[in-house]
């Protein structure tokens, strides 16, 4: 009965990604012990970042509930308990629990997890090892295409010179939002909008994402212009951002000088082209107008934010950016083509 709905899910049902997603992990595999590089199955706080994503996601499903019941003893006393609570608000929670908390729902939220899952492993052994595999970085070109690119302004030298304290802190704020938005754009497009069918769409839009983004690591290693050319980002030291570049480069070189045995871990590796970070943002800021929602404005605000964000602290040249783009509409037309199941009745 179990393994029969699963793969009845929508998720599942008409789509291909579980077998390019498996597929892909089978490749990383292959390609790291043929290269001599370690390859972790389950790479450092992989697990528990994805139990604390489901244990978020239930809480936020049963938050309404709480506030309902903290009211109903604020308001009506704890008498409310001994007696018929009102058919309206019975009828609430029986709804609520029977739509996100039954059997079936929970069993068609797994291949979600199992997917992000086999995608983050692939995404965690194979982007550290760019370097190793091409034997190169692409900085100086890509440095030199900024140059064109900003028509021959150095936008670092005038960002080292014109900084301002509480806008380091803002784009701070942006920079660091992303994940918080990716969780966030999930939770609504499942509970306020009850779309299963596009919270699907979405994540493998996500999925397709993070491999194109690993493509680019893979064909053009490069470190990014905060360390290609430290001396232009000197203001951020002492920053919150400055910590976080200063613990990736100590892991990515970790990684170099000992690829065979290195520790793998959830995010490790350095990669600038493409830029992630600026894909995601996009990529949120378009499901929330396919779910027709206002919210896509301020979305699409932030998401060039965070591109300018990426820019300010040297994460990224302005191609990874422009890339990053390219990369969100190749990702939705991607999942548009996998995607094809419809949605599945779990109330």
């Amino acid at each position: 009965m179990i393994v029969p709905f699963f793969f009845k899910t929508g998720f599942w049902r008409g789509n291909s990604v579980g077998l390019w997603n498996i597929g892909a992990f089978m490749g990383a595999f292959l390609l790291c012990k043929v290269s001599g590089l370690n390859f972790e199955a389950l790479p450092e706080s992989l697990f528990q970042t994805l139990l604390f994503v489901i244990i978020l996601y239930l809480l936020y499903l049963a938050l309404p509930i709480v506030l309902l019941e903290f009211s109903l003893v604020k308001n009506v006393g704890l008498h409310y308990l001994k007696g018929d609570i009102l058919p309206d608000i019975r009828r609430f929670i029986k709804e609520r629990l029977s739509r996100y908390y039954s059997f079936s729902s929970i069993i068609s939220l797994l291949p979600i997890i199992l997917q992000a899952f086999l995608c983050f492993i692939v995404y965690s052994n194979l982007k550290p090892a760019s370097f190793v595999l091409a034997q190169r970085s692409f900085d100086p070109e890509l440095w030199e295409l900024d140059n064109i690119l900003f028509l021959g302004h150095n936008l670092p030298g005038w960002v080292s010179q014109h900084n301002w304290s509480l806008l380091t802190g803002f784009l701070t704020i942006v920079y660091c939002s992303h994940f918080f938005l990716l969780l966030f754009t999930l939770f609504f497009l499942a509970t306020m909008k009850r779309d299963l069918n596009l919270s699907w769409h979405y994540a493998t839009s996500l999925i397709a994402a993070h491999y194109l983004s690993l493509i680019g690591y893979l064909l053009f290693p490069s470190w990014g212009p905060c360390y290609f050319r430290p001396d232009f980002y000197t203001f951020l030291e002492g920053t919150e951002i400055a910590e976080i570049q200063k613990s990736l480069l100590w892991a990515q070189q970790a990684y170099l000088s000992d690829p065979q045995h290195f520790r793998i871990m959830l995010g490790n590796g350095v990669g600038a082209m493409p830029s992630l970070h600026v894909t995601m943002m996009f990529n949120h800021a378009y499901y929330f107008f396919r779910a027709s929602s206002r919210l896509w404005i301020p979305m699409f605000i932030w998401a060039v934010l965070n591109f300018v964000s990426t820019l300010y602290f040297g994460w990224h040249y302005l191609s990874d950016g422009l890339v990053g783009i390219l990369i969100t509409v190749l990702s939705i037309a991607i999942a548009s083509r996998l995607y094809r199941g419809k949605k599945p009745d779990i109330s």
